[in-house]
This record gives structure tokens, sequence and C-alpha cells, in this order.
């Protein structure tokens, strides 16, 4: 008994001196008393929008510490939570009074006993801006929505700006769409067809309408199913002859899915398409069109698609047979008299406005075209550049007549034209006339130009040098006749250092104007001669594809888009060497103008030919005749000693005159090897454009007998798409009335237009001034080349054709 006493009285005096051990430790480690040092907070908050928030630090104390508000209240929405030893103040405020809210967050320590810290502050709560509707596709007023479908489900979702949550209404939504007024998400069906209006508001948090954002949304028709129609049995092809009825090619049509269409050859197993036949679109339909080259039977496909996105496609498989040609259409057989680099530039029409058309190609000899580069430029589709010539899709022929064709395949598509040479040298043609014989509908490409024989020798920068007097004309962006003369002078290195200039546009004058600057590029070594031109006319920029003829001739043809600064306008260049003076024009010359026409109640054509006889003299005075005929009314002047006048720069060669034609033109001299002696300008609202062609220095015969042998007959200048476009030749018979005899190929203003292989027969007498008449026609001549103005009883739109010795 004792014994345990004693271990019970051991076992007590232990755990007594444990627990004082322990209350001693503990006091030891105590901290100072916590102190808040966090004195400010973000002191601003808004109704429905995240609060900045705040953290609440504290020094000392026990840790854990432990944060709450012991006076005053948080705005409703926000919270303080203890993390880490801090307090942090975080949320949303909701709906309740705006004002200041003043508050005292304590942080209690964790010992024993515990001890406290306390902070006052205030955050003043705001109502939120003025809430704003946002548009589904980022417009601005009016917030135009993607389309959509009758029948076809539809969403597009609004968002807004303000203070969320937000309730959302509209007025005037497309029946079978509905917006939830909670999320702003417009769905549904839609029933309504076409450009439906409505207003969308949204509420926000406190009640804030915003203003209305005016919608507007178009429902389309459902369409049915895209489908190509059964063609039948397509017609069966002549090898060399253009494809369907006339020539037109053959028509698909369609229907169903989304216009417009696009058609061609599908991606996968297209088939064998006949060579030389193409499939384009035009409009929504498919045309078959082209020249077939190769006879046989062709199984292919031909596809079209729609604009709905994704597309709806659909493919149809087709026949088509070409059989061998029966007869050639084109006069053939004198295709080795081709042998090299022929540029060309071609000025008219299609529906949409004016169009220009130049080139380069080259002939192997045998009616073969081995390639060569095209540019076209078209009011209604723009320019499409240095296209490549395919040589598979090309060719010509030439008769021993001096006609020909051609047909020229690139990018762009096919083009068929009919021309005719001359000037032959050695054999060759060096020129000719050309014309666009491919228009079966009335509404095609019609124009007329030139073909020039190139000198590979000239294609590069330093055979353009020296000065050059050039003239342009062509059309601008509302139809109206733009005309341009003037001279140049480049340095062989690219350079155009200057010039000068006159311009009309339609009656709007630029007039002895030295703003002209700019650069070329004749690439070295290049096949075709192409090259640009950038030049600056009265500080506008103007840029030209440039074909290379010789040393002293180059075609220019504008590659700009068409404009209300920038027109179509393409022509030539030829070398001038100055200085000039009035004797510069001494003798006789011929004149050629032609120009647009507002005479009478109906818009047409004005053409002038004529002779005229310079003085030379200081005081330079103008004699000659002049035949005029305006949308159909012909007229005669003669100009008698003392009536006119004209007067040359010796700088510029630059011609004035007073009392010449009804326009007294202006005019920039051409002293070099060409035909021309100057290029001419109207001053009047038709935009004349034309040239001076010397015909003697002196008094000469050129009676009727003096004119023997082939000529090649060509329209000049196209400046109306209701004019008649030919190309022909013939040969003159020795008589005291000559007749020329020979065929015609045309392409007339309407569809059905083309008319080939026509003879005809035209007498032309001349008296010993060189003027005279074919038929009833004026007509003036040098003794190589006759102008006459080509009129049809009753047209508005006379002509001028140029025939030029062979």
């Amino acid at each position: 008994m004792n014994r345990f006493r004693a271990f019970a009285t051991v076992a007590l005096v232990t755990i007594s001196l444990v627990a004082l051990s322990s209350c001693i430790s503990s006091s030891s480690s105590t901290a100072g008393a916590p102190k808040i040092t966090t004195t400010t907070i973000p002191s601003t908050a808004t109704i429905g929008q995240a609060y900045a928030g705040a953290t609440i630090s504290t020094s000392g104390g026990t840790t854990p510490l432990t944060y709450s508000v012991v006076s005053g209240a948080l705005p409703v929405g926000l919270a303080l939570t203890s993390s880490n030893n801090q307090g942090t103040i975080a949320g949303i405020p909701g709906r309740q009074s705006t004002g200041a809210y003043t508050f005292t967050v304590q942080v209690q320590d964790s010992n024993n006993p515990a001890r406290t810290a306390s902070q006052q502050y205030t955050i003043t709560l705001s109502n939120p801006a003025l809430p704003a509707v946002k548009c589904p596709t980022g417009n601005a007023t009016p917030c135009v929505l993607m389309a959509g479908t009758a029948g076809v489900s539809y969403n597009a979702t609004f968002t807004a700006t303000g203070g969320s949550p937000f309730t959302w209404s509209q007025n005037g939504e497309p029946t079978g769409l509905n917006l939830n007024p909670a999320t702003g998400i417009l769905s549904g069906i839609p029933s309504q067809v076409g450009t439906i209006p409505f207003t969308v508001y949204v509420t926000d948090i406190v009640g804030q309408i915003s203003p209305g954002l005016q919608c507007t949304i178009t429902i389309a028709q459902a369409t049915p199913t895209l489908a190509i129609n059964p063609p039948g049995t397509l017609p069966d092809g002549v090898v060399n002859s253009e494809y369907g009825t006339n020539g037109g090619g053959f028509q698909l049509t369609a229907t169903g899915g989304v216009p417009p269409y696009f058609w061609g050859p599908p991606n996968s197993n297209p088939g064998t398409i006949p060579p030389g036949l193409e499939i384009s679109s035009s409009g929504n339909n498919g045309l078959i069109v082209g020249t077939p080259t190769m006879a046989g039977t062709y199984n292919f496909q031909v596809e079209v698609g729609d604009s709905e996105s994704p597309e709806e496609t659909n493919t149809i498989s087709l026949t088509i047979t070409v059989n061998a040609a029966a007869a050639a259409s084109c006069p053939t057989g004198r295709e080795s008299a081709m042998n090299g680099g022929f540029a060309y530039l071609m000025k008219g029409f299609d529906a949409n406005g004016g169009v220009a058309v130049a080139g380069s190609f080259h002939a192997d000899g045998t009616g073969k075209i081995t390639g060569g580069v095209e540019d076209i430029n078209r009011a209604g589709t723009g320019p499409q550049t240095n296209l490549s010539i395919d040589p598979s899709g090309s060719s010509y022929t030439l008769g021993a007549d001096g006609r020909g064709c051609m047909v020229v395949a690139t990018a762009a598509g096919q083009q068929t034209f009919r021309y005719s040479v001359a000037a032959f040298s050695n054999g060759a043609p060096t020129e000719g006339n050309i014309i666009e014989f491919d228009d079966k509908t009335g509404e095609g490409t019609r124009g007329s130009g030139i073909i020039r024989a190139q000198d590979a020798s000239s294609f590069s920068n330093d055979k353009f040098a020296s000065s050059y007097a050039f003239g342009l004309s062509g059309f601008g962006a509302a139809g109206e006749h733009v005309a341009l003369a003037g001279t140049l002078t480049a340095d062989g290195k690219g350079n155009i250092l200057g010039g000068n200039f006159d311009r009309n546009d339609a009656g709007t004058l630029t007039a002895n104007s030295s703003k002209l600057a700019g650069t070329y590029s004749i690439p070295a070594g290049s096949t075709t001669g192409r090259g640009t031109f950038n030049t600056t006319l009265d500080g506008t920029p103007f840029t030209f594809a440039a074909y290379m003829v010789s040393s002293g001739e180059v075609i220019l043809a504008g590659v700009d888009q068409v404009s209300a600064t920038n027109q179509i306008t393409s022509g030539e260049a030829l070398a001038s060497a100055g200085p000039f003076n009035n004797g510069t024009l001494a003798g006789s010359h011929l004149l050629r103008e032609t120009a647009t026409s507002r005479s009478g109640s109906n818009p047409g054509t004005r053409a002038m030919i004529g002779v005229l006889t310079f003085d030379g003299k200081n005081a330079g005075g103008v004699t000659g005749t002049l035949f005029n005929d305006e949308a159909g009314v012909s007229s005669t002047t003669n100009i008698l000693r003392g009536a006119a006048t004209y007067s040359v720069d010796i700088g510029t060669g630059r011609i004035t005159f007073t009392g010449v034609g009804t326009d007294s033109p202006v005019g920039y001299i051409v002293q070099g090897v060409s035909e021309v002696t100057a290029f001419l300008m109207g001053t009047d609202s038709g935009a004349a454009d034309g040239a001076l062609e010397f015909q003697s220095a002196a008094n000469a015969n050129f009676k009727t007998p003096t004119f023997s042998g082939a000529y090649s007959f060509g329209t000049d200048e196209n400046v109306d798409y209701s004019t008649t476009n030919e190309s022909h030749s013939g040969s003159f018979l020795n008589s005291s009335t000559t007749i020329v005899n020979g065929h015609s190929d045309q392409s007339q203003p309407h569809a059905n237009g083309l008319v080939a292989n026509q003879p005809f027969s035209n007498a032309f007498v001349f008296n010993f001034a060189g003027i005279g008449t074919t038929g009833k026609n004026p007509a003036v001549t040098n003794g190589t080349r006759i102008l006459f103005i080509d009129e049809v009883s009753g047209s508005a739109h006379p002509r001028i054709t140029i025939a030029e010795k062979q």
C-alpha cells in the first residue's frame, strides 16, 4: 500500500511539470497585436459589373487571421473572405441603391485571448452607363444581318455593352424568328420573304433601356435543287469552223440553286472536250463555244455551280462529233509570206463600252502561231494584261489576195480576226488592217485596227530613243470619246524626259501642256517586243502596254482600269526629228479625222477626209478641199487662199490651225519614214482624232490610170458600236474609170452580222489633185493610199476606209 501511494505521487508530480512546461512554451511564442496595414481600397463600384477587387493585409498577430465586417455593410453582391491571412473583397454588385457604403473591417488573430484590429472603408456605388446593342455582323446602323432563307433554320446572336444581366426585346422581327429575352439570340425558321426592317433593344440590370438598333435581314425564297436542263443531242462541229448555229456556240441552261451560275469542266473526270472548244459562262447560262481543230467524237462532262455557301453543283455528260472541214472558209495558200513577229492593235466596243486589244504573235510560215502575248482592256470588265497566247488554240491563214484569218487563244478566251495585208517587201507583208470577226449576236466585240510586221532588233530600251510624235484615242467610263496628240523625248535608258501634248475629253480640252514625263521598259531579249510605258500627263498617271514595231514605231494600248480620270486610249508613237517650222509641211497632204457626233436627236459618227496644201511660209496659209459627213449629213468645204492659216512650233512641232474644218484641229508633226506626216486632234465635243499623210511636194497627176494591181482595204478607227467594220482586198483595172474587184469580210452591228468572202466591186474616179469619188462617196489619194468615206444612205454612222497598195 505505501509503495502504491509513493508511485502515484511521483506520477502526479511528473504530469504537473509537463503542463507547466507547455504553458511556459506557448507564452514565449506570442507575436505582437495585429495591425491592418491596408488603409485604402478601390473606392468605386458599378452595379452589374465586377468590382475591381481589394486585398486587405495585416502585420503582427498570431496566425491564422480572420477578417469580418463588424459595422456598416458592403454593397449587395460584394463579399469579404479570409485566405492566406489576408482579407479579399470581390463580387458583382446587384441592383440596389446607389451611393456611399461605409463599413468597418476587423481582423482577429488566434492568440489566447484573441486580439483584434479594425479599419474603416468606403465604396461608392453607381449605376452602369446606358446600355447599347452591338450588331452580330459588326455593322453600324443600320445593322445588316446575315441573310437567311425561308424554311431554313437561322441563328444570330446580339451582344450589348453596359451592366448585365440584360433583358432583350425587339419590334418588328421577321415572322418565324424570335429574340430570346435572356440570351439575345435571334433564332427560328423564317417564313417571311424579303428585306425586313426591325429594331432591337436591351434593358440592363437597373432597368435602363438602350437606344433601338435599326436592323435589316433579307430572307430569300427557298430554292429548289440545282439541276442542268437536258440539252438533247448536241449539234456536230466542223474543223476550223466556229461551233454552233451561225457559229454562236451551244447554250446550256440550269434551274434551282442560287444564281448566278458558273459553268466549266468538273475538277475530276472532265472527259475530253473537242480541241478548240471551251465551256464558259454567259450570264446564268453555259456556253460551249470556239472553233474545233480536230475531227472525232468526244465525250466530256460539264459542271454548273451556284452562288450558295457552300456551293451546290451538278454535272452532266455530253457528246460532240466534229467532222472534217468540207471547204476552208478562210483564204489560204500564202501562209509562207508571214514568217516572223507581227504586232496588232484593235480598238472598238462590246456591249459594255470601249475595248482595246493589242498583241504580238509569231507566225511560223505554215499557218501556226507558235507563241506571243496579248493585252485586253474592256470598260466593262477591266484590263487583262500580258496574257500568253496559247499555240494549241491559235492559228492564221493568208490567201493569194492578201486576206487572212487569225485565231488567238489566251486565258481570256478565244478571239477570231480577219485582216488584209499590204506594203509587201521581198514577198512579205509589212503592214495591214485587222477587224475582230466573232460577234454572232450583235452584242459581242467589234472593232478595227492595224497589223504591223515587227523588227526584232528593236526589242530593247536603247532602240526607243530620241523624239516621237504620238496619236491616241479611245473611250471613257461614260462612253465619251477621248483624243490625244503630242510629242515626247526618250533617252534610250528607260526615261521619258519630257514632251508636249493636247488632250480632248469629249470637249474638255487640255491645250499645249508640257506636263509630260514618265518611264518605259522594253525588255532586252524579248520575243514579242512587249514593254510598258508609265507616264504622267498633266498630273494624271497612265499605264500603257507598248509593242515595238521598229525603232521608229511603237503601238501603245492603255491598260488602266477605266475611271473618271483614266480612259481606254490606244494608238501609235512614230519617230519625229526636229527642228520644225512652217516649211516642214510645205506641199499637199491627205487629211482624215473621225469623231463622235451628236447631230440631231440621235448620236452617230462624223467622218472627214480631204486634201490640204500648205504654202510653207512663215505666215502659213492653207488651201484645199474637205469632205465631211456628220451622222449621215454630207457637206463639202473648199478652203480658198487667205481663208485658213497654220503655224508650227519650232520646238515641239505643234500645229495650230484657223479656218480648217468644223473643229480647227491641232496637230503634231511626224517627220520620219512613215506615211503619216502629223497626228491630229479635234477641238470639238466629238473629240476628233486622225492624221495627215503626205501627198505631193508639188503639183502631181493622180488621174485614174495611175492605179493598178492589188490593194488591201480596211475600216479606220471605229468610234461607234453601230459602225460596220470591214477588211477586204481588190485589184484595179486600168481604164478611164478604174474598177476594183475583190472580196470583203464584214462584221455588222446586229445578230448574224458576220459576212465573209463576199464579192464587191467599186468604181474610182480621181482628178489630177487626187480628189475623186467611189460611187457617190468622196475619195482622196496620194497614189499608193486611198481614203474614202463609206456612206450608207440614211445611216448616222459613216466611216473612213483606207486602201493601201499591196
